[in-house]
C-alpha cells in the first residue's frame, strides 16, 4: 500500500498569507480609526449645536426681560433705554446673579471681540449713572456667547407711532415703547452651517421707570 504523501507550507505560500494577513489587519485599523473620527466629529458637533442652543436661550431670556426704563441726563428730556440697531440691540434687563451680575444692567448684544475669540458678545455694565458714564474697559463685562458668526442681523416690529402702523422696521430707537418682537438671523463663518433665527417678546409693562443722569 503506498503512503500518501504528506507535505507542509512552502516559504511562498507562508509570505502571501503573511501578507494577507497583513493588508486585513491594515483595513480593520483604518475602520477603528474612521470610526472613532467620526465618532468625535459627531460629539463635537453635537455639543456645539448644544452650545448654541444654550447661547440663544440666553438672548431670548434677556431681551423677554427687557425693561421699559426711561433715562435722561440733567436737563434732556427722558428717553426710553433701548436702541435697536440693524447690527445691535441695548437695552435694560436683571442680570442673574450666577453670570456675575445681579441688578438692572445696561446689556448690548453685537459682533465683537473677546479673549477667547471674534462672535457674537453679550456685554453688561450696572445701569447707574456712577457707571453708565465711565469708560467701558473698567466697568464692563463681556462673554462670548457663540464663536465662529460672521454676521447679525435684527429687525423690530411694532409701531412706535401709530398703533395700526405694526409692521418690521430695521431700527428702533429711542421711542416710548419697546418694541413687540425683536428678530435675530446669524450668518456662521462656515458655509455649510444653517443660519441661525430667533423671535423674542420683550416683556411690556405699564410702569416706567425713570434714571437722570449727570451731565
Amino acid at each position: 500500500m503506498r503512503r500518501a504523501c504528506q507535505r507542509g507550507f512552502t516559504l511562498l505560500e507562508l509570505m502571501i498569507a503573511l501578507v494577507l494577513l497583513a493588508l486585513i489587519m491594515t483595513v480593520l485599523l483604518s475602520g477603528l480609526r474612521l470610526g472613532a473620527n467620526s465618532w468625535d466629529a459627531a460629539e463635537h458637533k453635537v455639543a456645539a449645536v448644544a452650545e448654541r442652543e444654550m447661547a440663544m436661550r440666553v438672548v431670548e431670556r434677556q431681551l423677554a426681560l427687557a425693561m421699559p426704563v426711561m433715562h435722561s441726563a440733567e436737563g434732556e428730556q427722558a428717553r426710553l433705554a433701548f436702541e435697536g440697531e440693524p447690527d445691535s440691540v441695548s437695552w435694560v434687563s436683571p442680570l442673574p446673579a450666577h453670570r456675575g451680575g445681579g441688578g438692572v444692567q445696561y446689556m448690548r448684544l453685537a459682533l465683537g471681540e473677546t479673549d477667547r475669540g471674534r462672535g457674537l458678545v453679550l456685554t453688561w455694565r450696572l445701569f447707574h449713572p456712577d457707571v453708565m458714564d465711565a469708560p467701558a474697559a473698567q466697568v464692563e463685562d463681556a462673554v462670548l456667547l457663540m464663536e465662529g458668526i460672521d454676521g447679525l442681523h435684527l429687525s423690530y416690529f411694532g409701531a412706535p407711532d401709530d398703533p395700526q402702523r405694526l409692521e418690521w422696521r430695521d431700527r428702533w430707537d429711542h421711542s416710548d415703547n419697546l418694541p413687540e418682537l425683536v428678530r435675530l438671523e446669524l450668518e456662521p463663518a462656515d458655509p455649510s452651517e444653517p443660519d441661525l433665527f430667533l423671535v423674542a417678546e420683550p416683556r411690556q409693562g405699564q410702569v416706567y421707570i425713570e434714571m437722570r443722569f449727570p451731565e
